[in-house]
């Protein structure tokens, strides 16, 4: 089953400059959906400490991307 999600133009080019090499729009979500499932009880304390290393160090690990160095 697919499920489309619309999107406005801005948001959507936001995500685009997030994207590593040939990944898709719905690959990016699904890890951000993860690290939100993983890591989002602090999100629940009202405050977030994330940052785009976090995705990219567990991107590595998965080995969606080359880890860095």
């Amino acid at each position: 089953m697919s499920t489309a999600i619309e999107t406005d133009d801005d948001l959507a080019e936001r995500i685009e400059r997030h994207l590593e090499d040939d990944e898709s729009i719905a690959e990016f979500l699904n890890e951000l959906v993860t690290v939100y499932e993983t890591e989002g009880a602090f999100l629940q304390e009202g405050y977030w400490e994330w940052s785009s290393s976090t995705v990219r160090g567990r991107r590595a690990k998965r080995g969606l991307i080359r880890a860095a160095g």
